[in-house]
């Protein structure tokens, strides 16, 4: 998790606590970089065969939703470029059925693959804000002034139905610094 870190010995594990440290069996220490390994690859992890697998279980349950979606509405290559972004962006798609549904609804309007996911991030916003709230109950967000997000939204790209933030603007965004020509 980024925090120093450092081995010992089995006999000096209680002299470690004593001194306020946190000591962790090595065990999960592999498992939980595994466990990062694998979600920070998830994305590549994912292919056609395990996708098909995946969308096997959601049709045993929810065979109407599969029927709509693949392969008359959106191919298999489609929804797989959905569900990568997503795991690139480290949002969970355990929720297939909610994925497939947002799909199936959004591509009526639009088949570009930035569309699509940004439609599914909707979908799925309560499950994704989930994961950012703290300890105390509290989610905390940043809200932008209206000047600010009248300045963003005149850089959105639009392109049939899909809309993406200028890159050089979310580059400056999130480096916290002023694009170039403002």
């Amino acid at each position: 998790f980024g925090l120093p870190a450092l081995w010992i010995r089995l006999s000096q594990r209680t002299e470690a606590e004593l001194a306020g440290y946190t000591v962790v069996d090595p065990e999960t220490v592999v498992i939980t970089h595994l466990s990062e390994v694998l979600s920070a690859n998830a994305s590549r992890l994912l292919g056609r065969d395990e996708l098909q697998k995946l969308v096997d279980l959601v049709a045993q349950k929810s065979p109407r939703i599969v029927e709509e979606l693949l392969p008359q509405t959106l191919s298999h290559a489609e929804v797989l470029a959905v569900l990568r972004q997503l795991l690139e962006e480290r949002v969970s798609i355990r929720d297939l059925r909610s994925i497939l549904e947002a799909l199936s609804d959004a591509a009526r309007y639009g088949k570009a693959t930035p569309y699509l996911v940004d439609q599914v991030r909707q979908r799925l916003g309560p499950a994704i804000a989930q994961r950012h709230v703290e300890a105390d109950g509290k989610l905390y967000v940043a809200i932008f002034d209206g000047a600010t997000e009248d300045l963003l939204r005149s850089f959105v790209l639009r392109n049939e139905a899909e809309s993406a933030l200028a890159p050089d603007l979310q580059t400056a965004i999130l480096s916290g610094c002023q694009p170039h020509g403002l």
